[in-house]
């Protein structure tokens, strides 16, 4: 049996400057986008929500998504998605359409190292601890080595322990190192987005938004 390539994309959606209604459809879409995603069994993961004050509206939404022939489904996504509905915060406003962006976020990768890019060496822990500390080559030093970023643990006497501690720190770099790729992207998107383009939707939903 041929196994199937397993495709990523990072996908952003957001209602740019659009006004409050346009941030309730970004929620709107987001439910029916996962909905459709899970049905098809793409694998879906939030990497980031931006709320507005704390309330159940968003101005936009970072996703990670995982399937064979992704592209295909991302055709049907990818674009500017338009809503038709009266407005749900400003009651007798004469508008009815209003329109929220998908895009792709480009230049990001989601770092998924294998236990052979580590590299680890024992040290000698120096400060506080007494003779045992000195003596003994407690301290570990790792080093992701596609990169060659590198880092020390000498937290506990334990030679295990600070191995363990030193994996945990390293991975947390690397994934601050790609949520940084991915903001100056998602930046970037935003820029792009400022002026919707509302002709030529992707998507068309007519459906009441709902607080």
């Amino acid at each position: 049996m041929k196994n199937l390539t397993i495709e990523r994309e990072t996908i952003q959606i957001s209602a740019a400057c659009g006004p409050k209604e346009c941030e309730y459809v970004v929620k709107h879409v987001f439910e029916k986008l996962l909905k459709e995603a899970e049905d098809l069994g793409i694998k879906t993961k939030i990497h980031k929500e931006e709320f507005i004050k704390g309330l159940p509206f968003f101005e936009s939404i970072i996703l990670e998504l995982q399937s064979p022939n992704l592209q295909a489904f991302l055709k049907k996504w990818v674009g500017t998605i338009q809503w038709i509905s009266n407005s749900n915060v400003r009651p007798n406003h004469k508008r009815k359409n209003w329109f929220v962006g998908i895009s792709i976020l480009k230049n990001t990768k989601i770092i998924e190292p294998k236990d052979s890019d580590f590299q680890y060496q024992t040290l000698r822990s120096s400060g506080a601890g007494g003779q045992h500390i000195n003596k003994v080559s407690s301290a570990v030093r790792i080093t992701y080595t596609p990169t060659g970023l590198s880092l020390v643990s000498m937290d506990s006497r334990s030679q295990h322990q600070n191995k363990k501690i030193a994996l945990q720190r390293m991975m947390q770099k690397l994934n601050e190192a790609s949520f940084e790729e991915m903001q100056v992207s998602s930046i970037n998107n935003w820029k792009l987005q400022k002026s919707l383009i509302r002709g030529n939707p992707v998507r068309i939903f007519e459906e009441q938004i709902k607080n």
